[in-house]
């Protein structure tokens, strides 16, 4: 099961989500992990993630207030590596800035990355999202 956020060519696709509700309840922070796949105007780069389940939620609720203009920007962060992702409106059309940054093992490969979406992919790419996190 994946989310996939699919644009122009461009895609940032989250799969291979694997929660711990043990390690959340000792409140281990390091508790959910994924892997994210990018693909950014002809470069890619796939990178594992840890987060705690409250962020990846959190994150799904921040998409949510993007998709319905009540929120400008949308983030997550990789507690392992340092990775990044951002959902920001562009413009008040209903575009999309998706950007971040890859790290991966070791923290050796890393990948910059940047491009414009539409508001028109986001709302798949939540439903997706949360039917991975069983809502």
């Amino acid at each position: 099961m994946t989310a996939s956020y699919e644009y122009d060519g461009n895609s940032a696709v989250l799969s291979a989500l694997f929660h711990s509700e043990e390690d959340a309840r000792a409140g281990n922070p390091y508790n959910t992990t994924f892997r994210l796949s990018v693909r950014s105007d002809g470069f890619s780069s796939t990178g594992e993630w840890e987060c705690d389940i409250a962020a990846l939620r959190a994150f799904a609720e921040e998409l949510e207030g993007l998709l319905s203009f009540q929120r400008q920007r949308a983030e997550l962060a990789d507690l392992g590596y340092g990775s990044s992702l951002t959902f920001a409106a562009a413009d008040r059309l209903g575009h999309i800035r998706v950007s971040g940054t890859l790290v991966g093992f070791h923290g050796v490969q890393r990948l910059r990355f940047e491009f414009m979406g539409d508001q028109t992919a986001l709302g798949p790419f939540l439903k997706e999202l949360r039917a991975l996190l069983g809502e």
